[in-house]
């Protein structure tokens, strides 16, 4: 097979997506999962990541998971910046995201991760409606309305007041909100997708401000 220059730019635009994150700290990295492995389990097709984002299949899990879960990481610098992904569902169902910091552990033997958190806001889908995306309504508690919060059971370190996922004001990209997770206490939300429609989900995302 003869491949012209045209062809080749995409290509080449992959490899060099794929050794610039490879080339950033695995601290900087804002992390998205997206998973279709539950009530309904839709398989997700990859189409595609932006810029110096890279995702992955789940090939931790077992064999008929990892087609279910997408994992995608994208560089990320103390100033706001964009990125998206986009999924195909196989079938219409119920899938869900969640928003986080990367997974480094410090110590094996306890499952310590190392607390790197991650601002987020302006959440956007094309085909499918993400509610409250730029995190302005809250209820009654302070938590931001439609998303949920999940803390990872007997987390190491503990999940404390000073470190659960939380909105915060002043600094956002859009409004007065955003919102700060990592990967031991995240945001997600729940969406229904129909079965070969893509979907393209966008974020703003930062390392907090020091």
């Amino acid at each position: 097979m003869i491949l012209n220059h045209r062809s080749l730019i995409p290509v080449l635009s992959l490899l060099l997506s794929a050794v610039s994150l490879e080339a950033a700290p695995p601290e900087t990295l804002a992390r998205i999962d997206i998973s279709g492995g539950g009530k309904d389990q839709v398989d997700l097709e990859l189409v595609s990541v932006s810029g110096e984002g890279k995702a992955t299949y789940a090939d931790w899990m077992s064999a008929d998971q990892q087609k279910k879960n997408i994992v995608g990481n994208f560089p990320a610098a103390r100033e706001w910046q964009e990125a998206s992904i986009t999924i195909k569902p196989a079938k219409s169902g119920t899938i869900s995201f969640s928003l986080m910091g990367p997974y480094i552990v410090e110590e094996a033997a306890t499952k310590k991760v190392r607390c790197i958190q991650m601002d987020f806001d302006d959440v956007q889908g094309d085909s499918a409606v993400i509610k409250n995306g730029n995190f302005e309504k809250k209820d009654n508690e302070g938590r931001p309305a439609y998303w949920y919060v999940v803390d990872v059971p007997k987390s190491n370190p503990p999940i404390t007041d000073a470190n659960r996922a939380q909105v915060l004001r002043d600094g956002a990209k859009e409004g007065e909100y955003f919102m700060r997770s990592w990967h031991n206490s995240r945001i997600g939300q729940s969406l229904f997708v129909e079965a070969g429609t893509p979907l393209t989900i966008k974020f703003f995302y930062r390392l907090p401000p020091q």
